[in-house]
């Protein structure tokens, strides 16, 4: 229950700000949906499982943490892929080194 209790509240704090940042994106007119670039939209899905990823990790359970690494890995390459499209080589750089360490605790919780 407490863990329960910690991720609403988490949820409830993030709100405001995924609020503001859909605020943010700017809206599209019904003709420029054919430019559209979607390689940007990767980042929203990465964020969200890297969340996701974070908050399994947290668990005592070896199931969870190990479903963590793995939504972690996904996230990694989620983020590589919007970092190339972008050309953010640091971006590519840290999640290389990210996925390396996800490697090692996926190992660790087999």
């Amino acid at each position: 229950m407490n863990e329960r209790m910690g991720f609403v509240g988490a949820v409830m704090v993030a709100l405001p700000v995924v609020e503001a940042l859909v605020k943010s994106i700017p809206r599209l007119s019904s003709g420029e949906t054919e430019n559209m670039d979607y390689f940007s939209l990767l980042q929203w899905p990465a964020m969200i499982i890297n969340v996701l990823a974070v908050w399994l990790l947290t668990y005592q359970s070896k199931r969870k943490r190990h479903a963590g690494f793995v939504c972690s890995l996904f996230s990694n390459a989620l983020w590589v892929a919007w970092g190339w499209h972008v050309q953010a080589f640091a971006v590519i750089g840290l999640q290389f080194a990210l996925a390396t360490l996800n490697i090692h605790g996926v190992r660790k919780t087999d």
